[in-house]
């Protein structure tokens, strides 16, 4: 089973040429559904791209991160060759979703300012959006949460 790890738009592309390869045994009814489905993501990853690459020229920023919910996010680095995509920190299974975009901003800014790179920010900060939907209303993370969360991934180093 394909385990979605921080992957970068190679690797997706990758990914998705491989399972591509294992539907051709499928029957051509299931077989055609699914190439249509990939077709789609294709298409849609590709407009994200274009409307990313628009804002981030009239905005002239280097770097934008978007929240995917459930999907968690995507970091779209002028300096990276592709953008990366971050799986969900966590569990999808919600308690509440007040505050999390708020920590998310917050972290991200603060791991930049503290001298990490886009991509070790977007990754601490969806470890602080993922903890803060695990609780009720409106909650906050603290040091060792977080530090918690970076020791069980592992994955931190880019």
């Amino acid at each position: 089973m394909w385990e979605n790890k921080n992957m970068n738009e190679q690797e997706f592309q990758t990914k998705l040429a491989e399972l591509m390869g294992e539907i051709s045994t499928l029957p051509a009814a299931e077989r055609a559904k699914l190439e249509q489905l990939a077709d789609e993501t294709r298409q849609r990853h590709e407009r994200l791209k274009q409307t990313v690459s628009s804002l981030q020229e009239s905005l002239d920023c280097e770097a934008v991160l978007i929240t995917r919910g459930s999907r968690g996010m995507a970091l779209f680095d002028r300096g990276a060759d592709s953008p990366l995509y971050i799986p969900v920190s966590g569990t999808d299974q919600v308690a509440d979703v007040t505050g999390a975009g708020d920590t998310v901003i917050a972290t991200f800014t603060l791991a930049l300012a503290a001298g990490a790179s886009f991509a070790e920010a977007a990754k601490l900060a969806n470890y602080g959006g993922g903890i803060v939907v695990m609780k009720m209303g409106t909650a906050t993370v603290s040091n060792d949460e977080l530090r918690r969360a970076v020791e069980r991934d592992e994955a931190l180093p880019e």
